[in-house]
């Protein structure tokens, strides 16, 4: 039996039970006990304090445990004890489906495409994005030849998306304005629930691992843009709603997001250049963009997400069944010309269900889809895990998208 299995596992009843058990006892012994000693002892004034205090704190520290443990056992951040410190989960499997049999090559990298998207590579860049200095809509940007993050407000005459969620953050490659003349793929970094674009920024730092990655030759320079696709606590599923309350996010990210990169940067403007990137729920939203638009996003990386919605509850924009978003039945029947990328660790049961019936679809394409999926030996729903693979899902991205491969 694995040991997140056992009694005594990470997972298992004793554990969480353990700790009820332990944080009941805590705060009888400090709402009982610790006032008799006190009392008995005729301990007063600051030593007296002090020992409150202390019993409390440890009252509210078996109480956050107790709460982590058991939002551990639903959403399986760390399958095993082990998993708490190892942050890369071991050995890791590979599964090919779809494609060309024995090749990794991009579905879409075939000699016509090829050269659509060399001719997108060399074409001018439009006036709006060869003076970034001066472009108000940039108005954080430094004069620096080393890699930034720009804050942006994006439009939403497409989606009528409220203004103030229409935010994100860009990040400019290092040297991107020492070279006006050239063009960059794109990545457009989903976060999950919570999270945002600071997540990319801050915990991934997914800038600095391109730049960094780029500097060695190891991809291409890219241009990352990170839309707020779930603001706050707000489960947008990246969908068009068809239910009051919800908003048109789909529409928001495929119209006026990407038109917005595509007249103030200097993007590469082919599908083979463009990759979505997202982790848990924003692990959903890019493979849906890739496989529902892939005249606009050639490729996608899912970093321990799924392939149909999964609603907050109370927050169900589209019907559960909207055929829109069934990704495994478009996949089948319309066979986009995109490669897709899935990451999760081996614990992880959220991502289960809907990987098995794109894999499925995926096989049933044939030839013009393809799904690479690794699952690493340990570990759950949880970001350090996804941390430690991300320069993995990169390099993939270098290797199967041919315009992130390096100069």
């Amino acid at each position: 039996m694995d040991a997140s299995e056992g009694a005594f596992g990470l997972l298992g009843p004793l554990v969480g039970l353990g700790s009820i058990a332990l944080t009941i006892l805590a705060v009888v012994v400090s709402t009982v006990a610790v006032p008799r000693i006190i009392r008995r002892r005729e301990r007063s004034g600051l030593r007296a304090a002090l020992i409150q205090l202390v019993s409390l704190l440890v009252c509210i520290a078996l109480a956050i445990l107790a709460t982590g443990i058991w939002l551990n056992r639903s959403f399986v951040f760390f399958g095993q004890w082990g998993d708490i410190l190892a942050g890369s989960g071991g050995k890791v499997t590979t599964q090919q489906f779809g494609g060309t049999p024995g090749e990794t090559a991009h579905p879409a990298a075939t000699p016509e495409g090829l050269a659509r998207l060399h001719a997108a590579e060399a074409a001018a860049p439009p006036g709006t994005a060869t003076s970034p200095l001066t472009d108000p809509e940039l108005k954080g940007i430094a004069d620096s030849d080393d890699g930034q993050y720009v804050p942006v407000t994006f439009p939403n005459s497409a989606s009528k998306l409220p203004a103030n969620l229409s935010t994100g953050v860009v990040h400019l490659p290092a040297g991107y304005l020492q070279h006006p003349e050239r063009r960059y793929p794109v990545i457009v970094a989903l976060s999950g629930i919570p999270g945002g674009p600071y997540t990319w920024q801050q915990v991934f730092r997914i800038g600095e691992r391109v730049d960094a990655m780029a500097a060695k030759g190891e991809m291409a320079s890219s241009i990352v843009v990170m839309p707020r696709v779930f603001p706050g606590t707000y489960d947008t599923e990246c969908v068009d709603a068809t239910a009051p309350g919800g908003n048109n996010y789909e529409t928001w990210l495929a119209q006026d997001v990407t038109g917005w990169v595509k007249t103030h940067l200097r993007m590469v403007e082919d599908p083979l250049a463009w990759a979505a990137i997202g982790y848990s729920a924003g692990g959903w939203c890019a493979p849906m963009l890739a496989v529902r638009h892939p005249d606009l996003i050639g490729t996608a990386v899912s970093l321990a997400g799924y392939y149909t919605p999964i609603y907050a509850d109370g927050q169900q924009w589209a019907a559960q069944d909207d055929p829109r978003y069934d990704l495994p039945a478009i996949v089948a029947a319309q066979k986009p010309p995109v490669a897709l990328y899935f990451f999760s660790g081996g614990q992880d049961a959220l991502t289960e269900p809907s990987l098995g019936e794109m894999s499925k679809a995926v096989t049933a394409a044939g030839p013009t889809t393809m799904l690479t999926a690794e699952r690493s030996e340990h570990g759950g729903h949880m970001v350090t895990l996804w941390q430690a693979h991300l320069g993995g899902a990169l390099e993939w991205l270098a290797g199967v998208g041919v315009g992130f491969r390096a100069e």
